[in-house]
């Protein structure tokens, strides 16, 4: 079973808009990629700095099973190319994409589910894609964001669009939460 990671390339977003700290951050990459490595999960992430790379270290650490990791060919309108390289140490396995348009629009949908922790310009362009993965693309890919490291849930409107055709998001409230939930989907996936 796949996991996104989605997140914010700056931990500061997370620390200075709700009550986590910068160490509580920390605390949670380092849970959180033991808990994907040690349960036989695959994750897919950004080639890129950030949350997603931070827990692709950690479950690389505990002996994770394979990271995904979505690279854009064309590096025209934003040159990152050389930015990136040293975020390539943690992929096994690279899904190239077009831009780093595509990126946005494709990184959730390559997982059976997609867990967001904290909000960013970015993160919001990986789940606002998956509306149209699932209206027109019939994608499955599930949400799960972590509540603690939001300031407030999505507009109404934007979990609306996210509901589309019976497709449920879910919002979690603690890492206990989130380890069972993920656990309850890799059950019925399995099944």
């Amino acid at each position: 079973m796949k996991i996104a990671i989605l997140g914010p390339g700056e931990y500061s977003l997370i620390s200075k808009h709700t009550k986590l700290s910068e160490s509580n951050v920390k605390e949670f990459i380092e849970n959180f990629g033991k808990f994907l490595a040690e349960n036989d999960f695959e994750i897919v992430i950004a080639v890129d700095r950030g949350i997603p790379y931070e827990v692709a270290k950690v479950y690389k650490k505990y002996n994770g099973k394979k990271v995904y990791g979505v690279n854009p060919e064309s590096h025209e309108k934003y040159d990152k190319k050389e930015a990136i390289k040293p975020y390539m140490e943690v992929v096994d396995e690279e899904i190239k994409v077009s831009s780093w348009y595509h990126l946005n629009g494709e990184i959730a949908s390559f997982s059976d589910i997609a867990v967001s922790f904290g909000l960013s310009c970015g993160t919001m362009a990986d789940i606002v894609f998956l509306y149209f993965h699932y209206k027109y693309l019939k994608s499955e890919t599930k949400l799960i964001m972590y509540l603690p490291a939001m300031s407030s849930k999505l507009h109404p409107e934007i979990e609306e669009c996210l509901n589309v055709k019976g497709k449920k998001f879910e919002y979690v409230n603690s890492f206990e939460e989130l380890k069972e939930r993920l656990l309850h989907w890799k059950e019925l996936m399995n099944k």
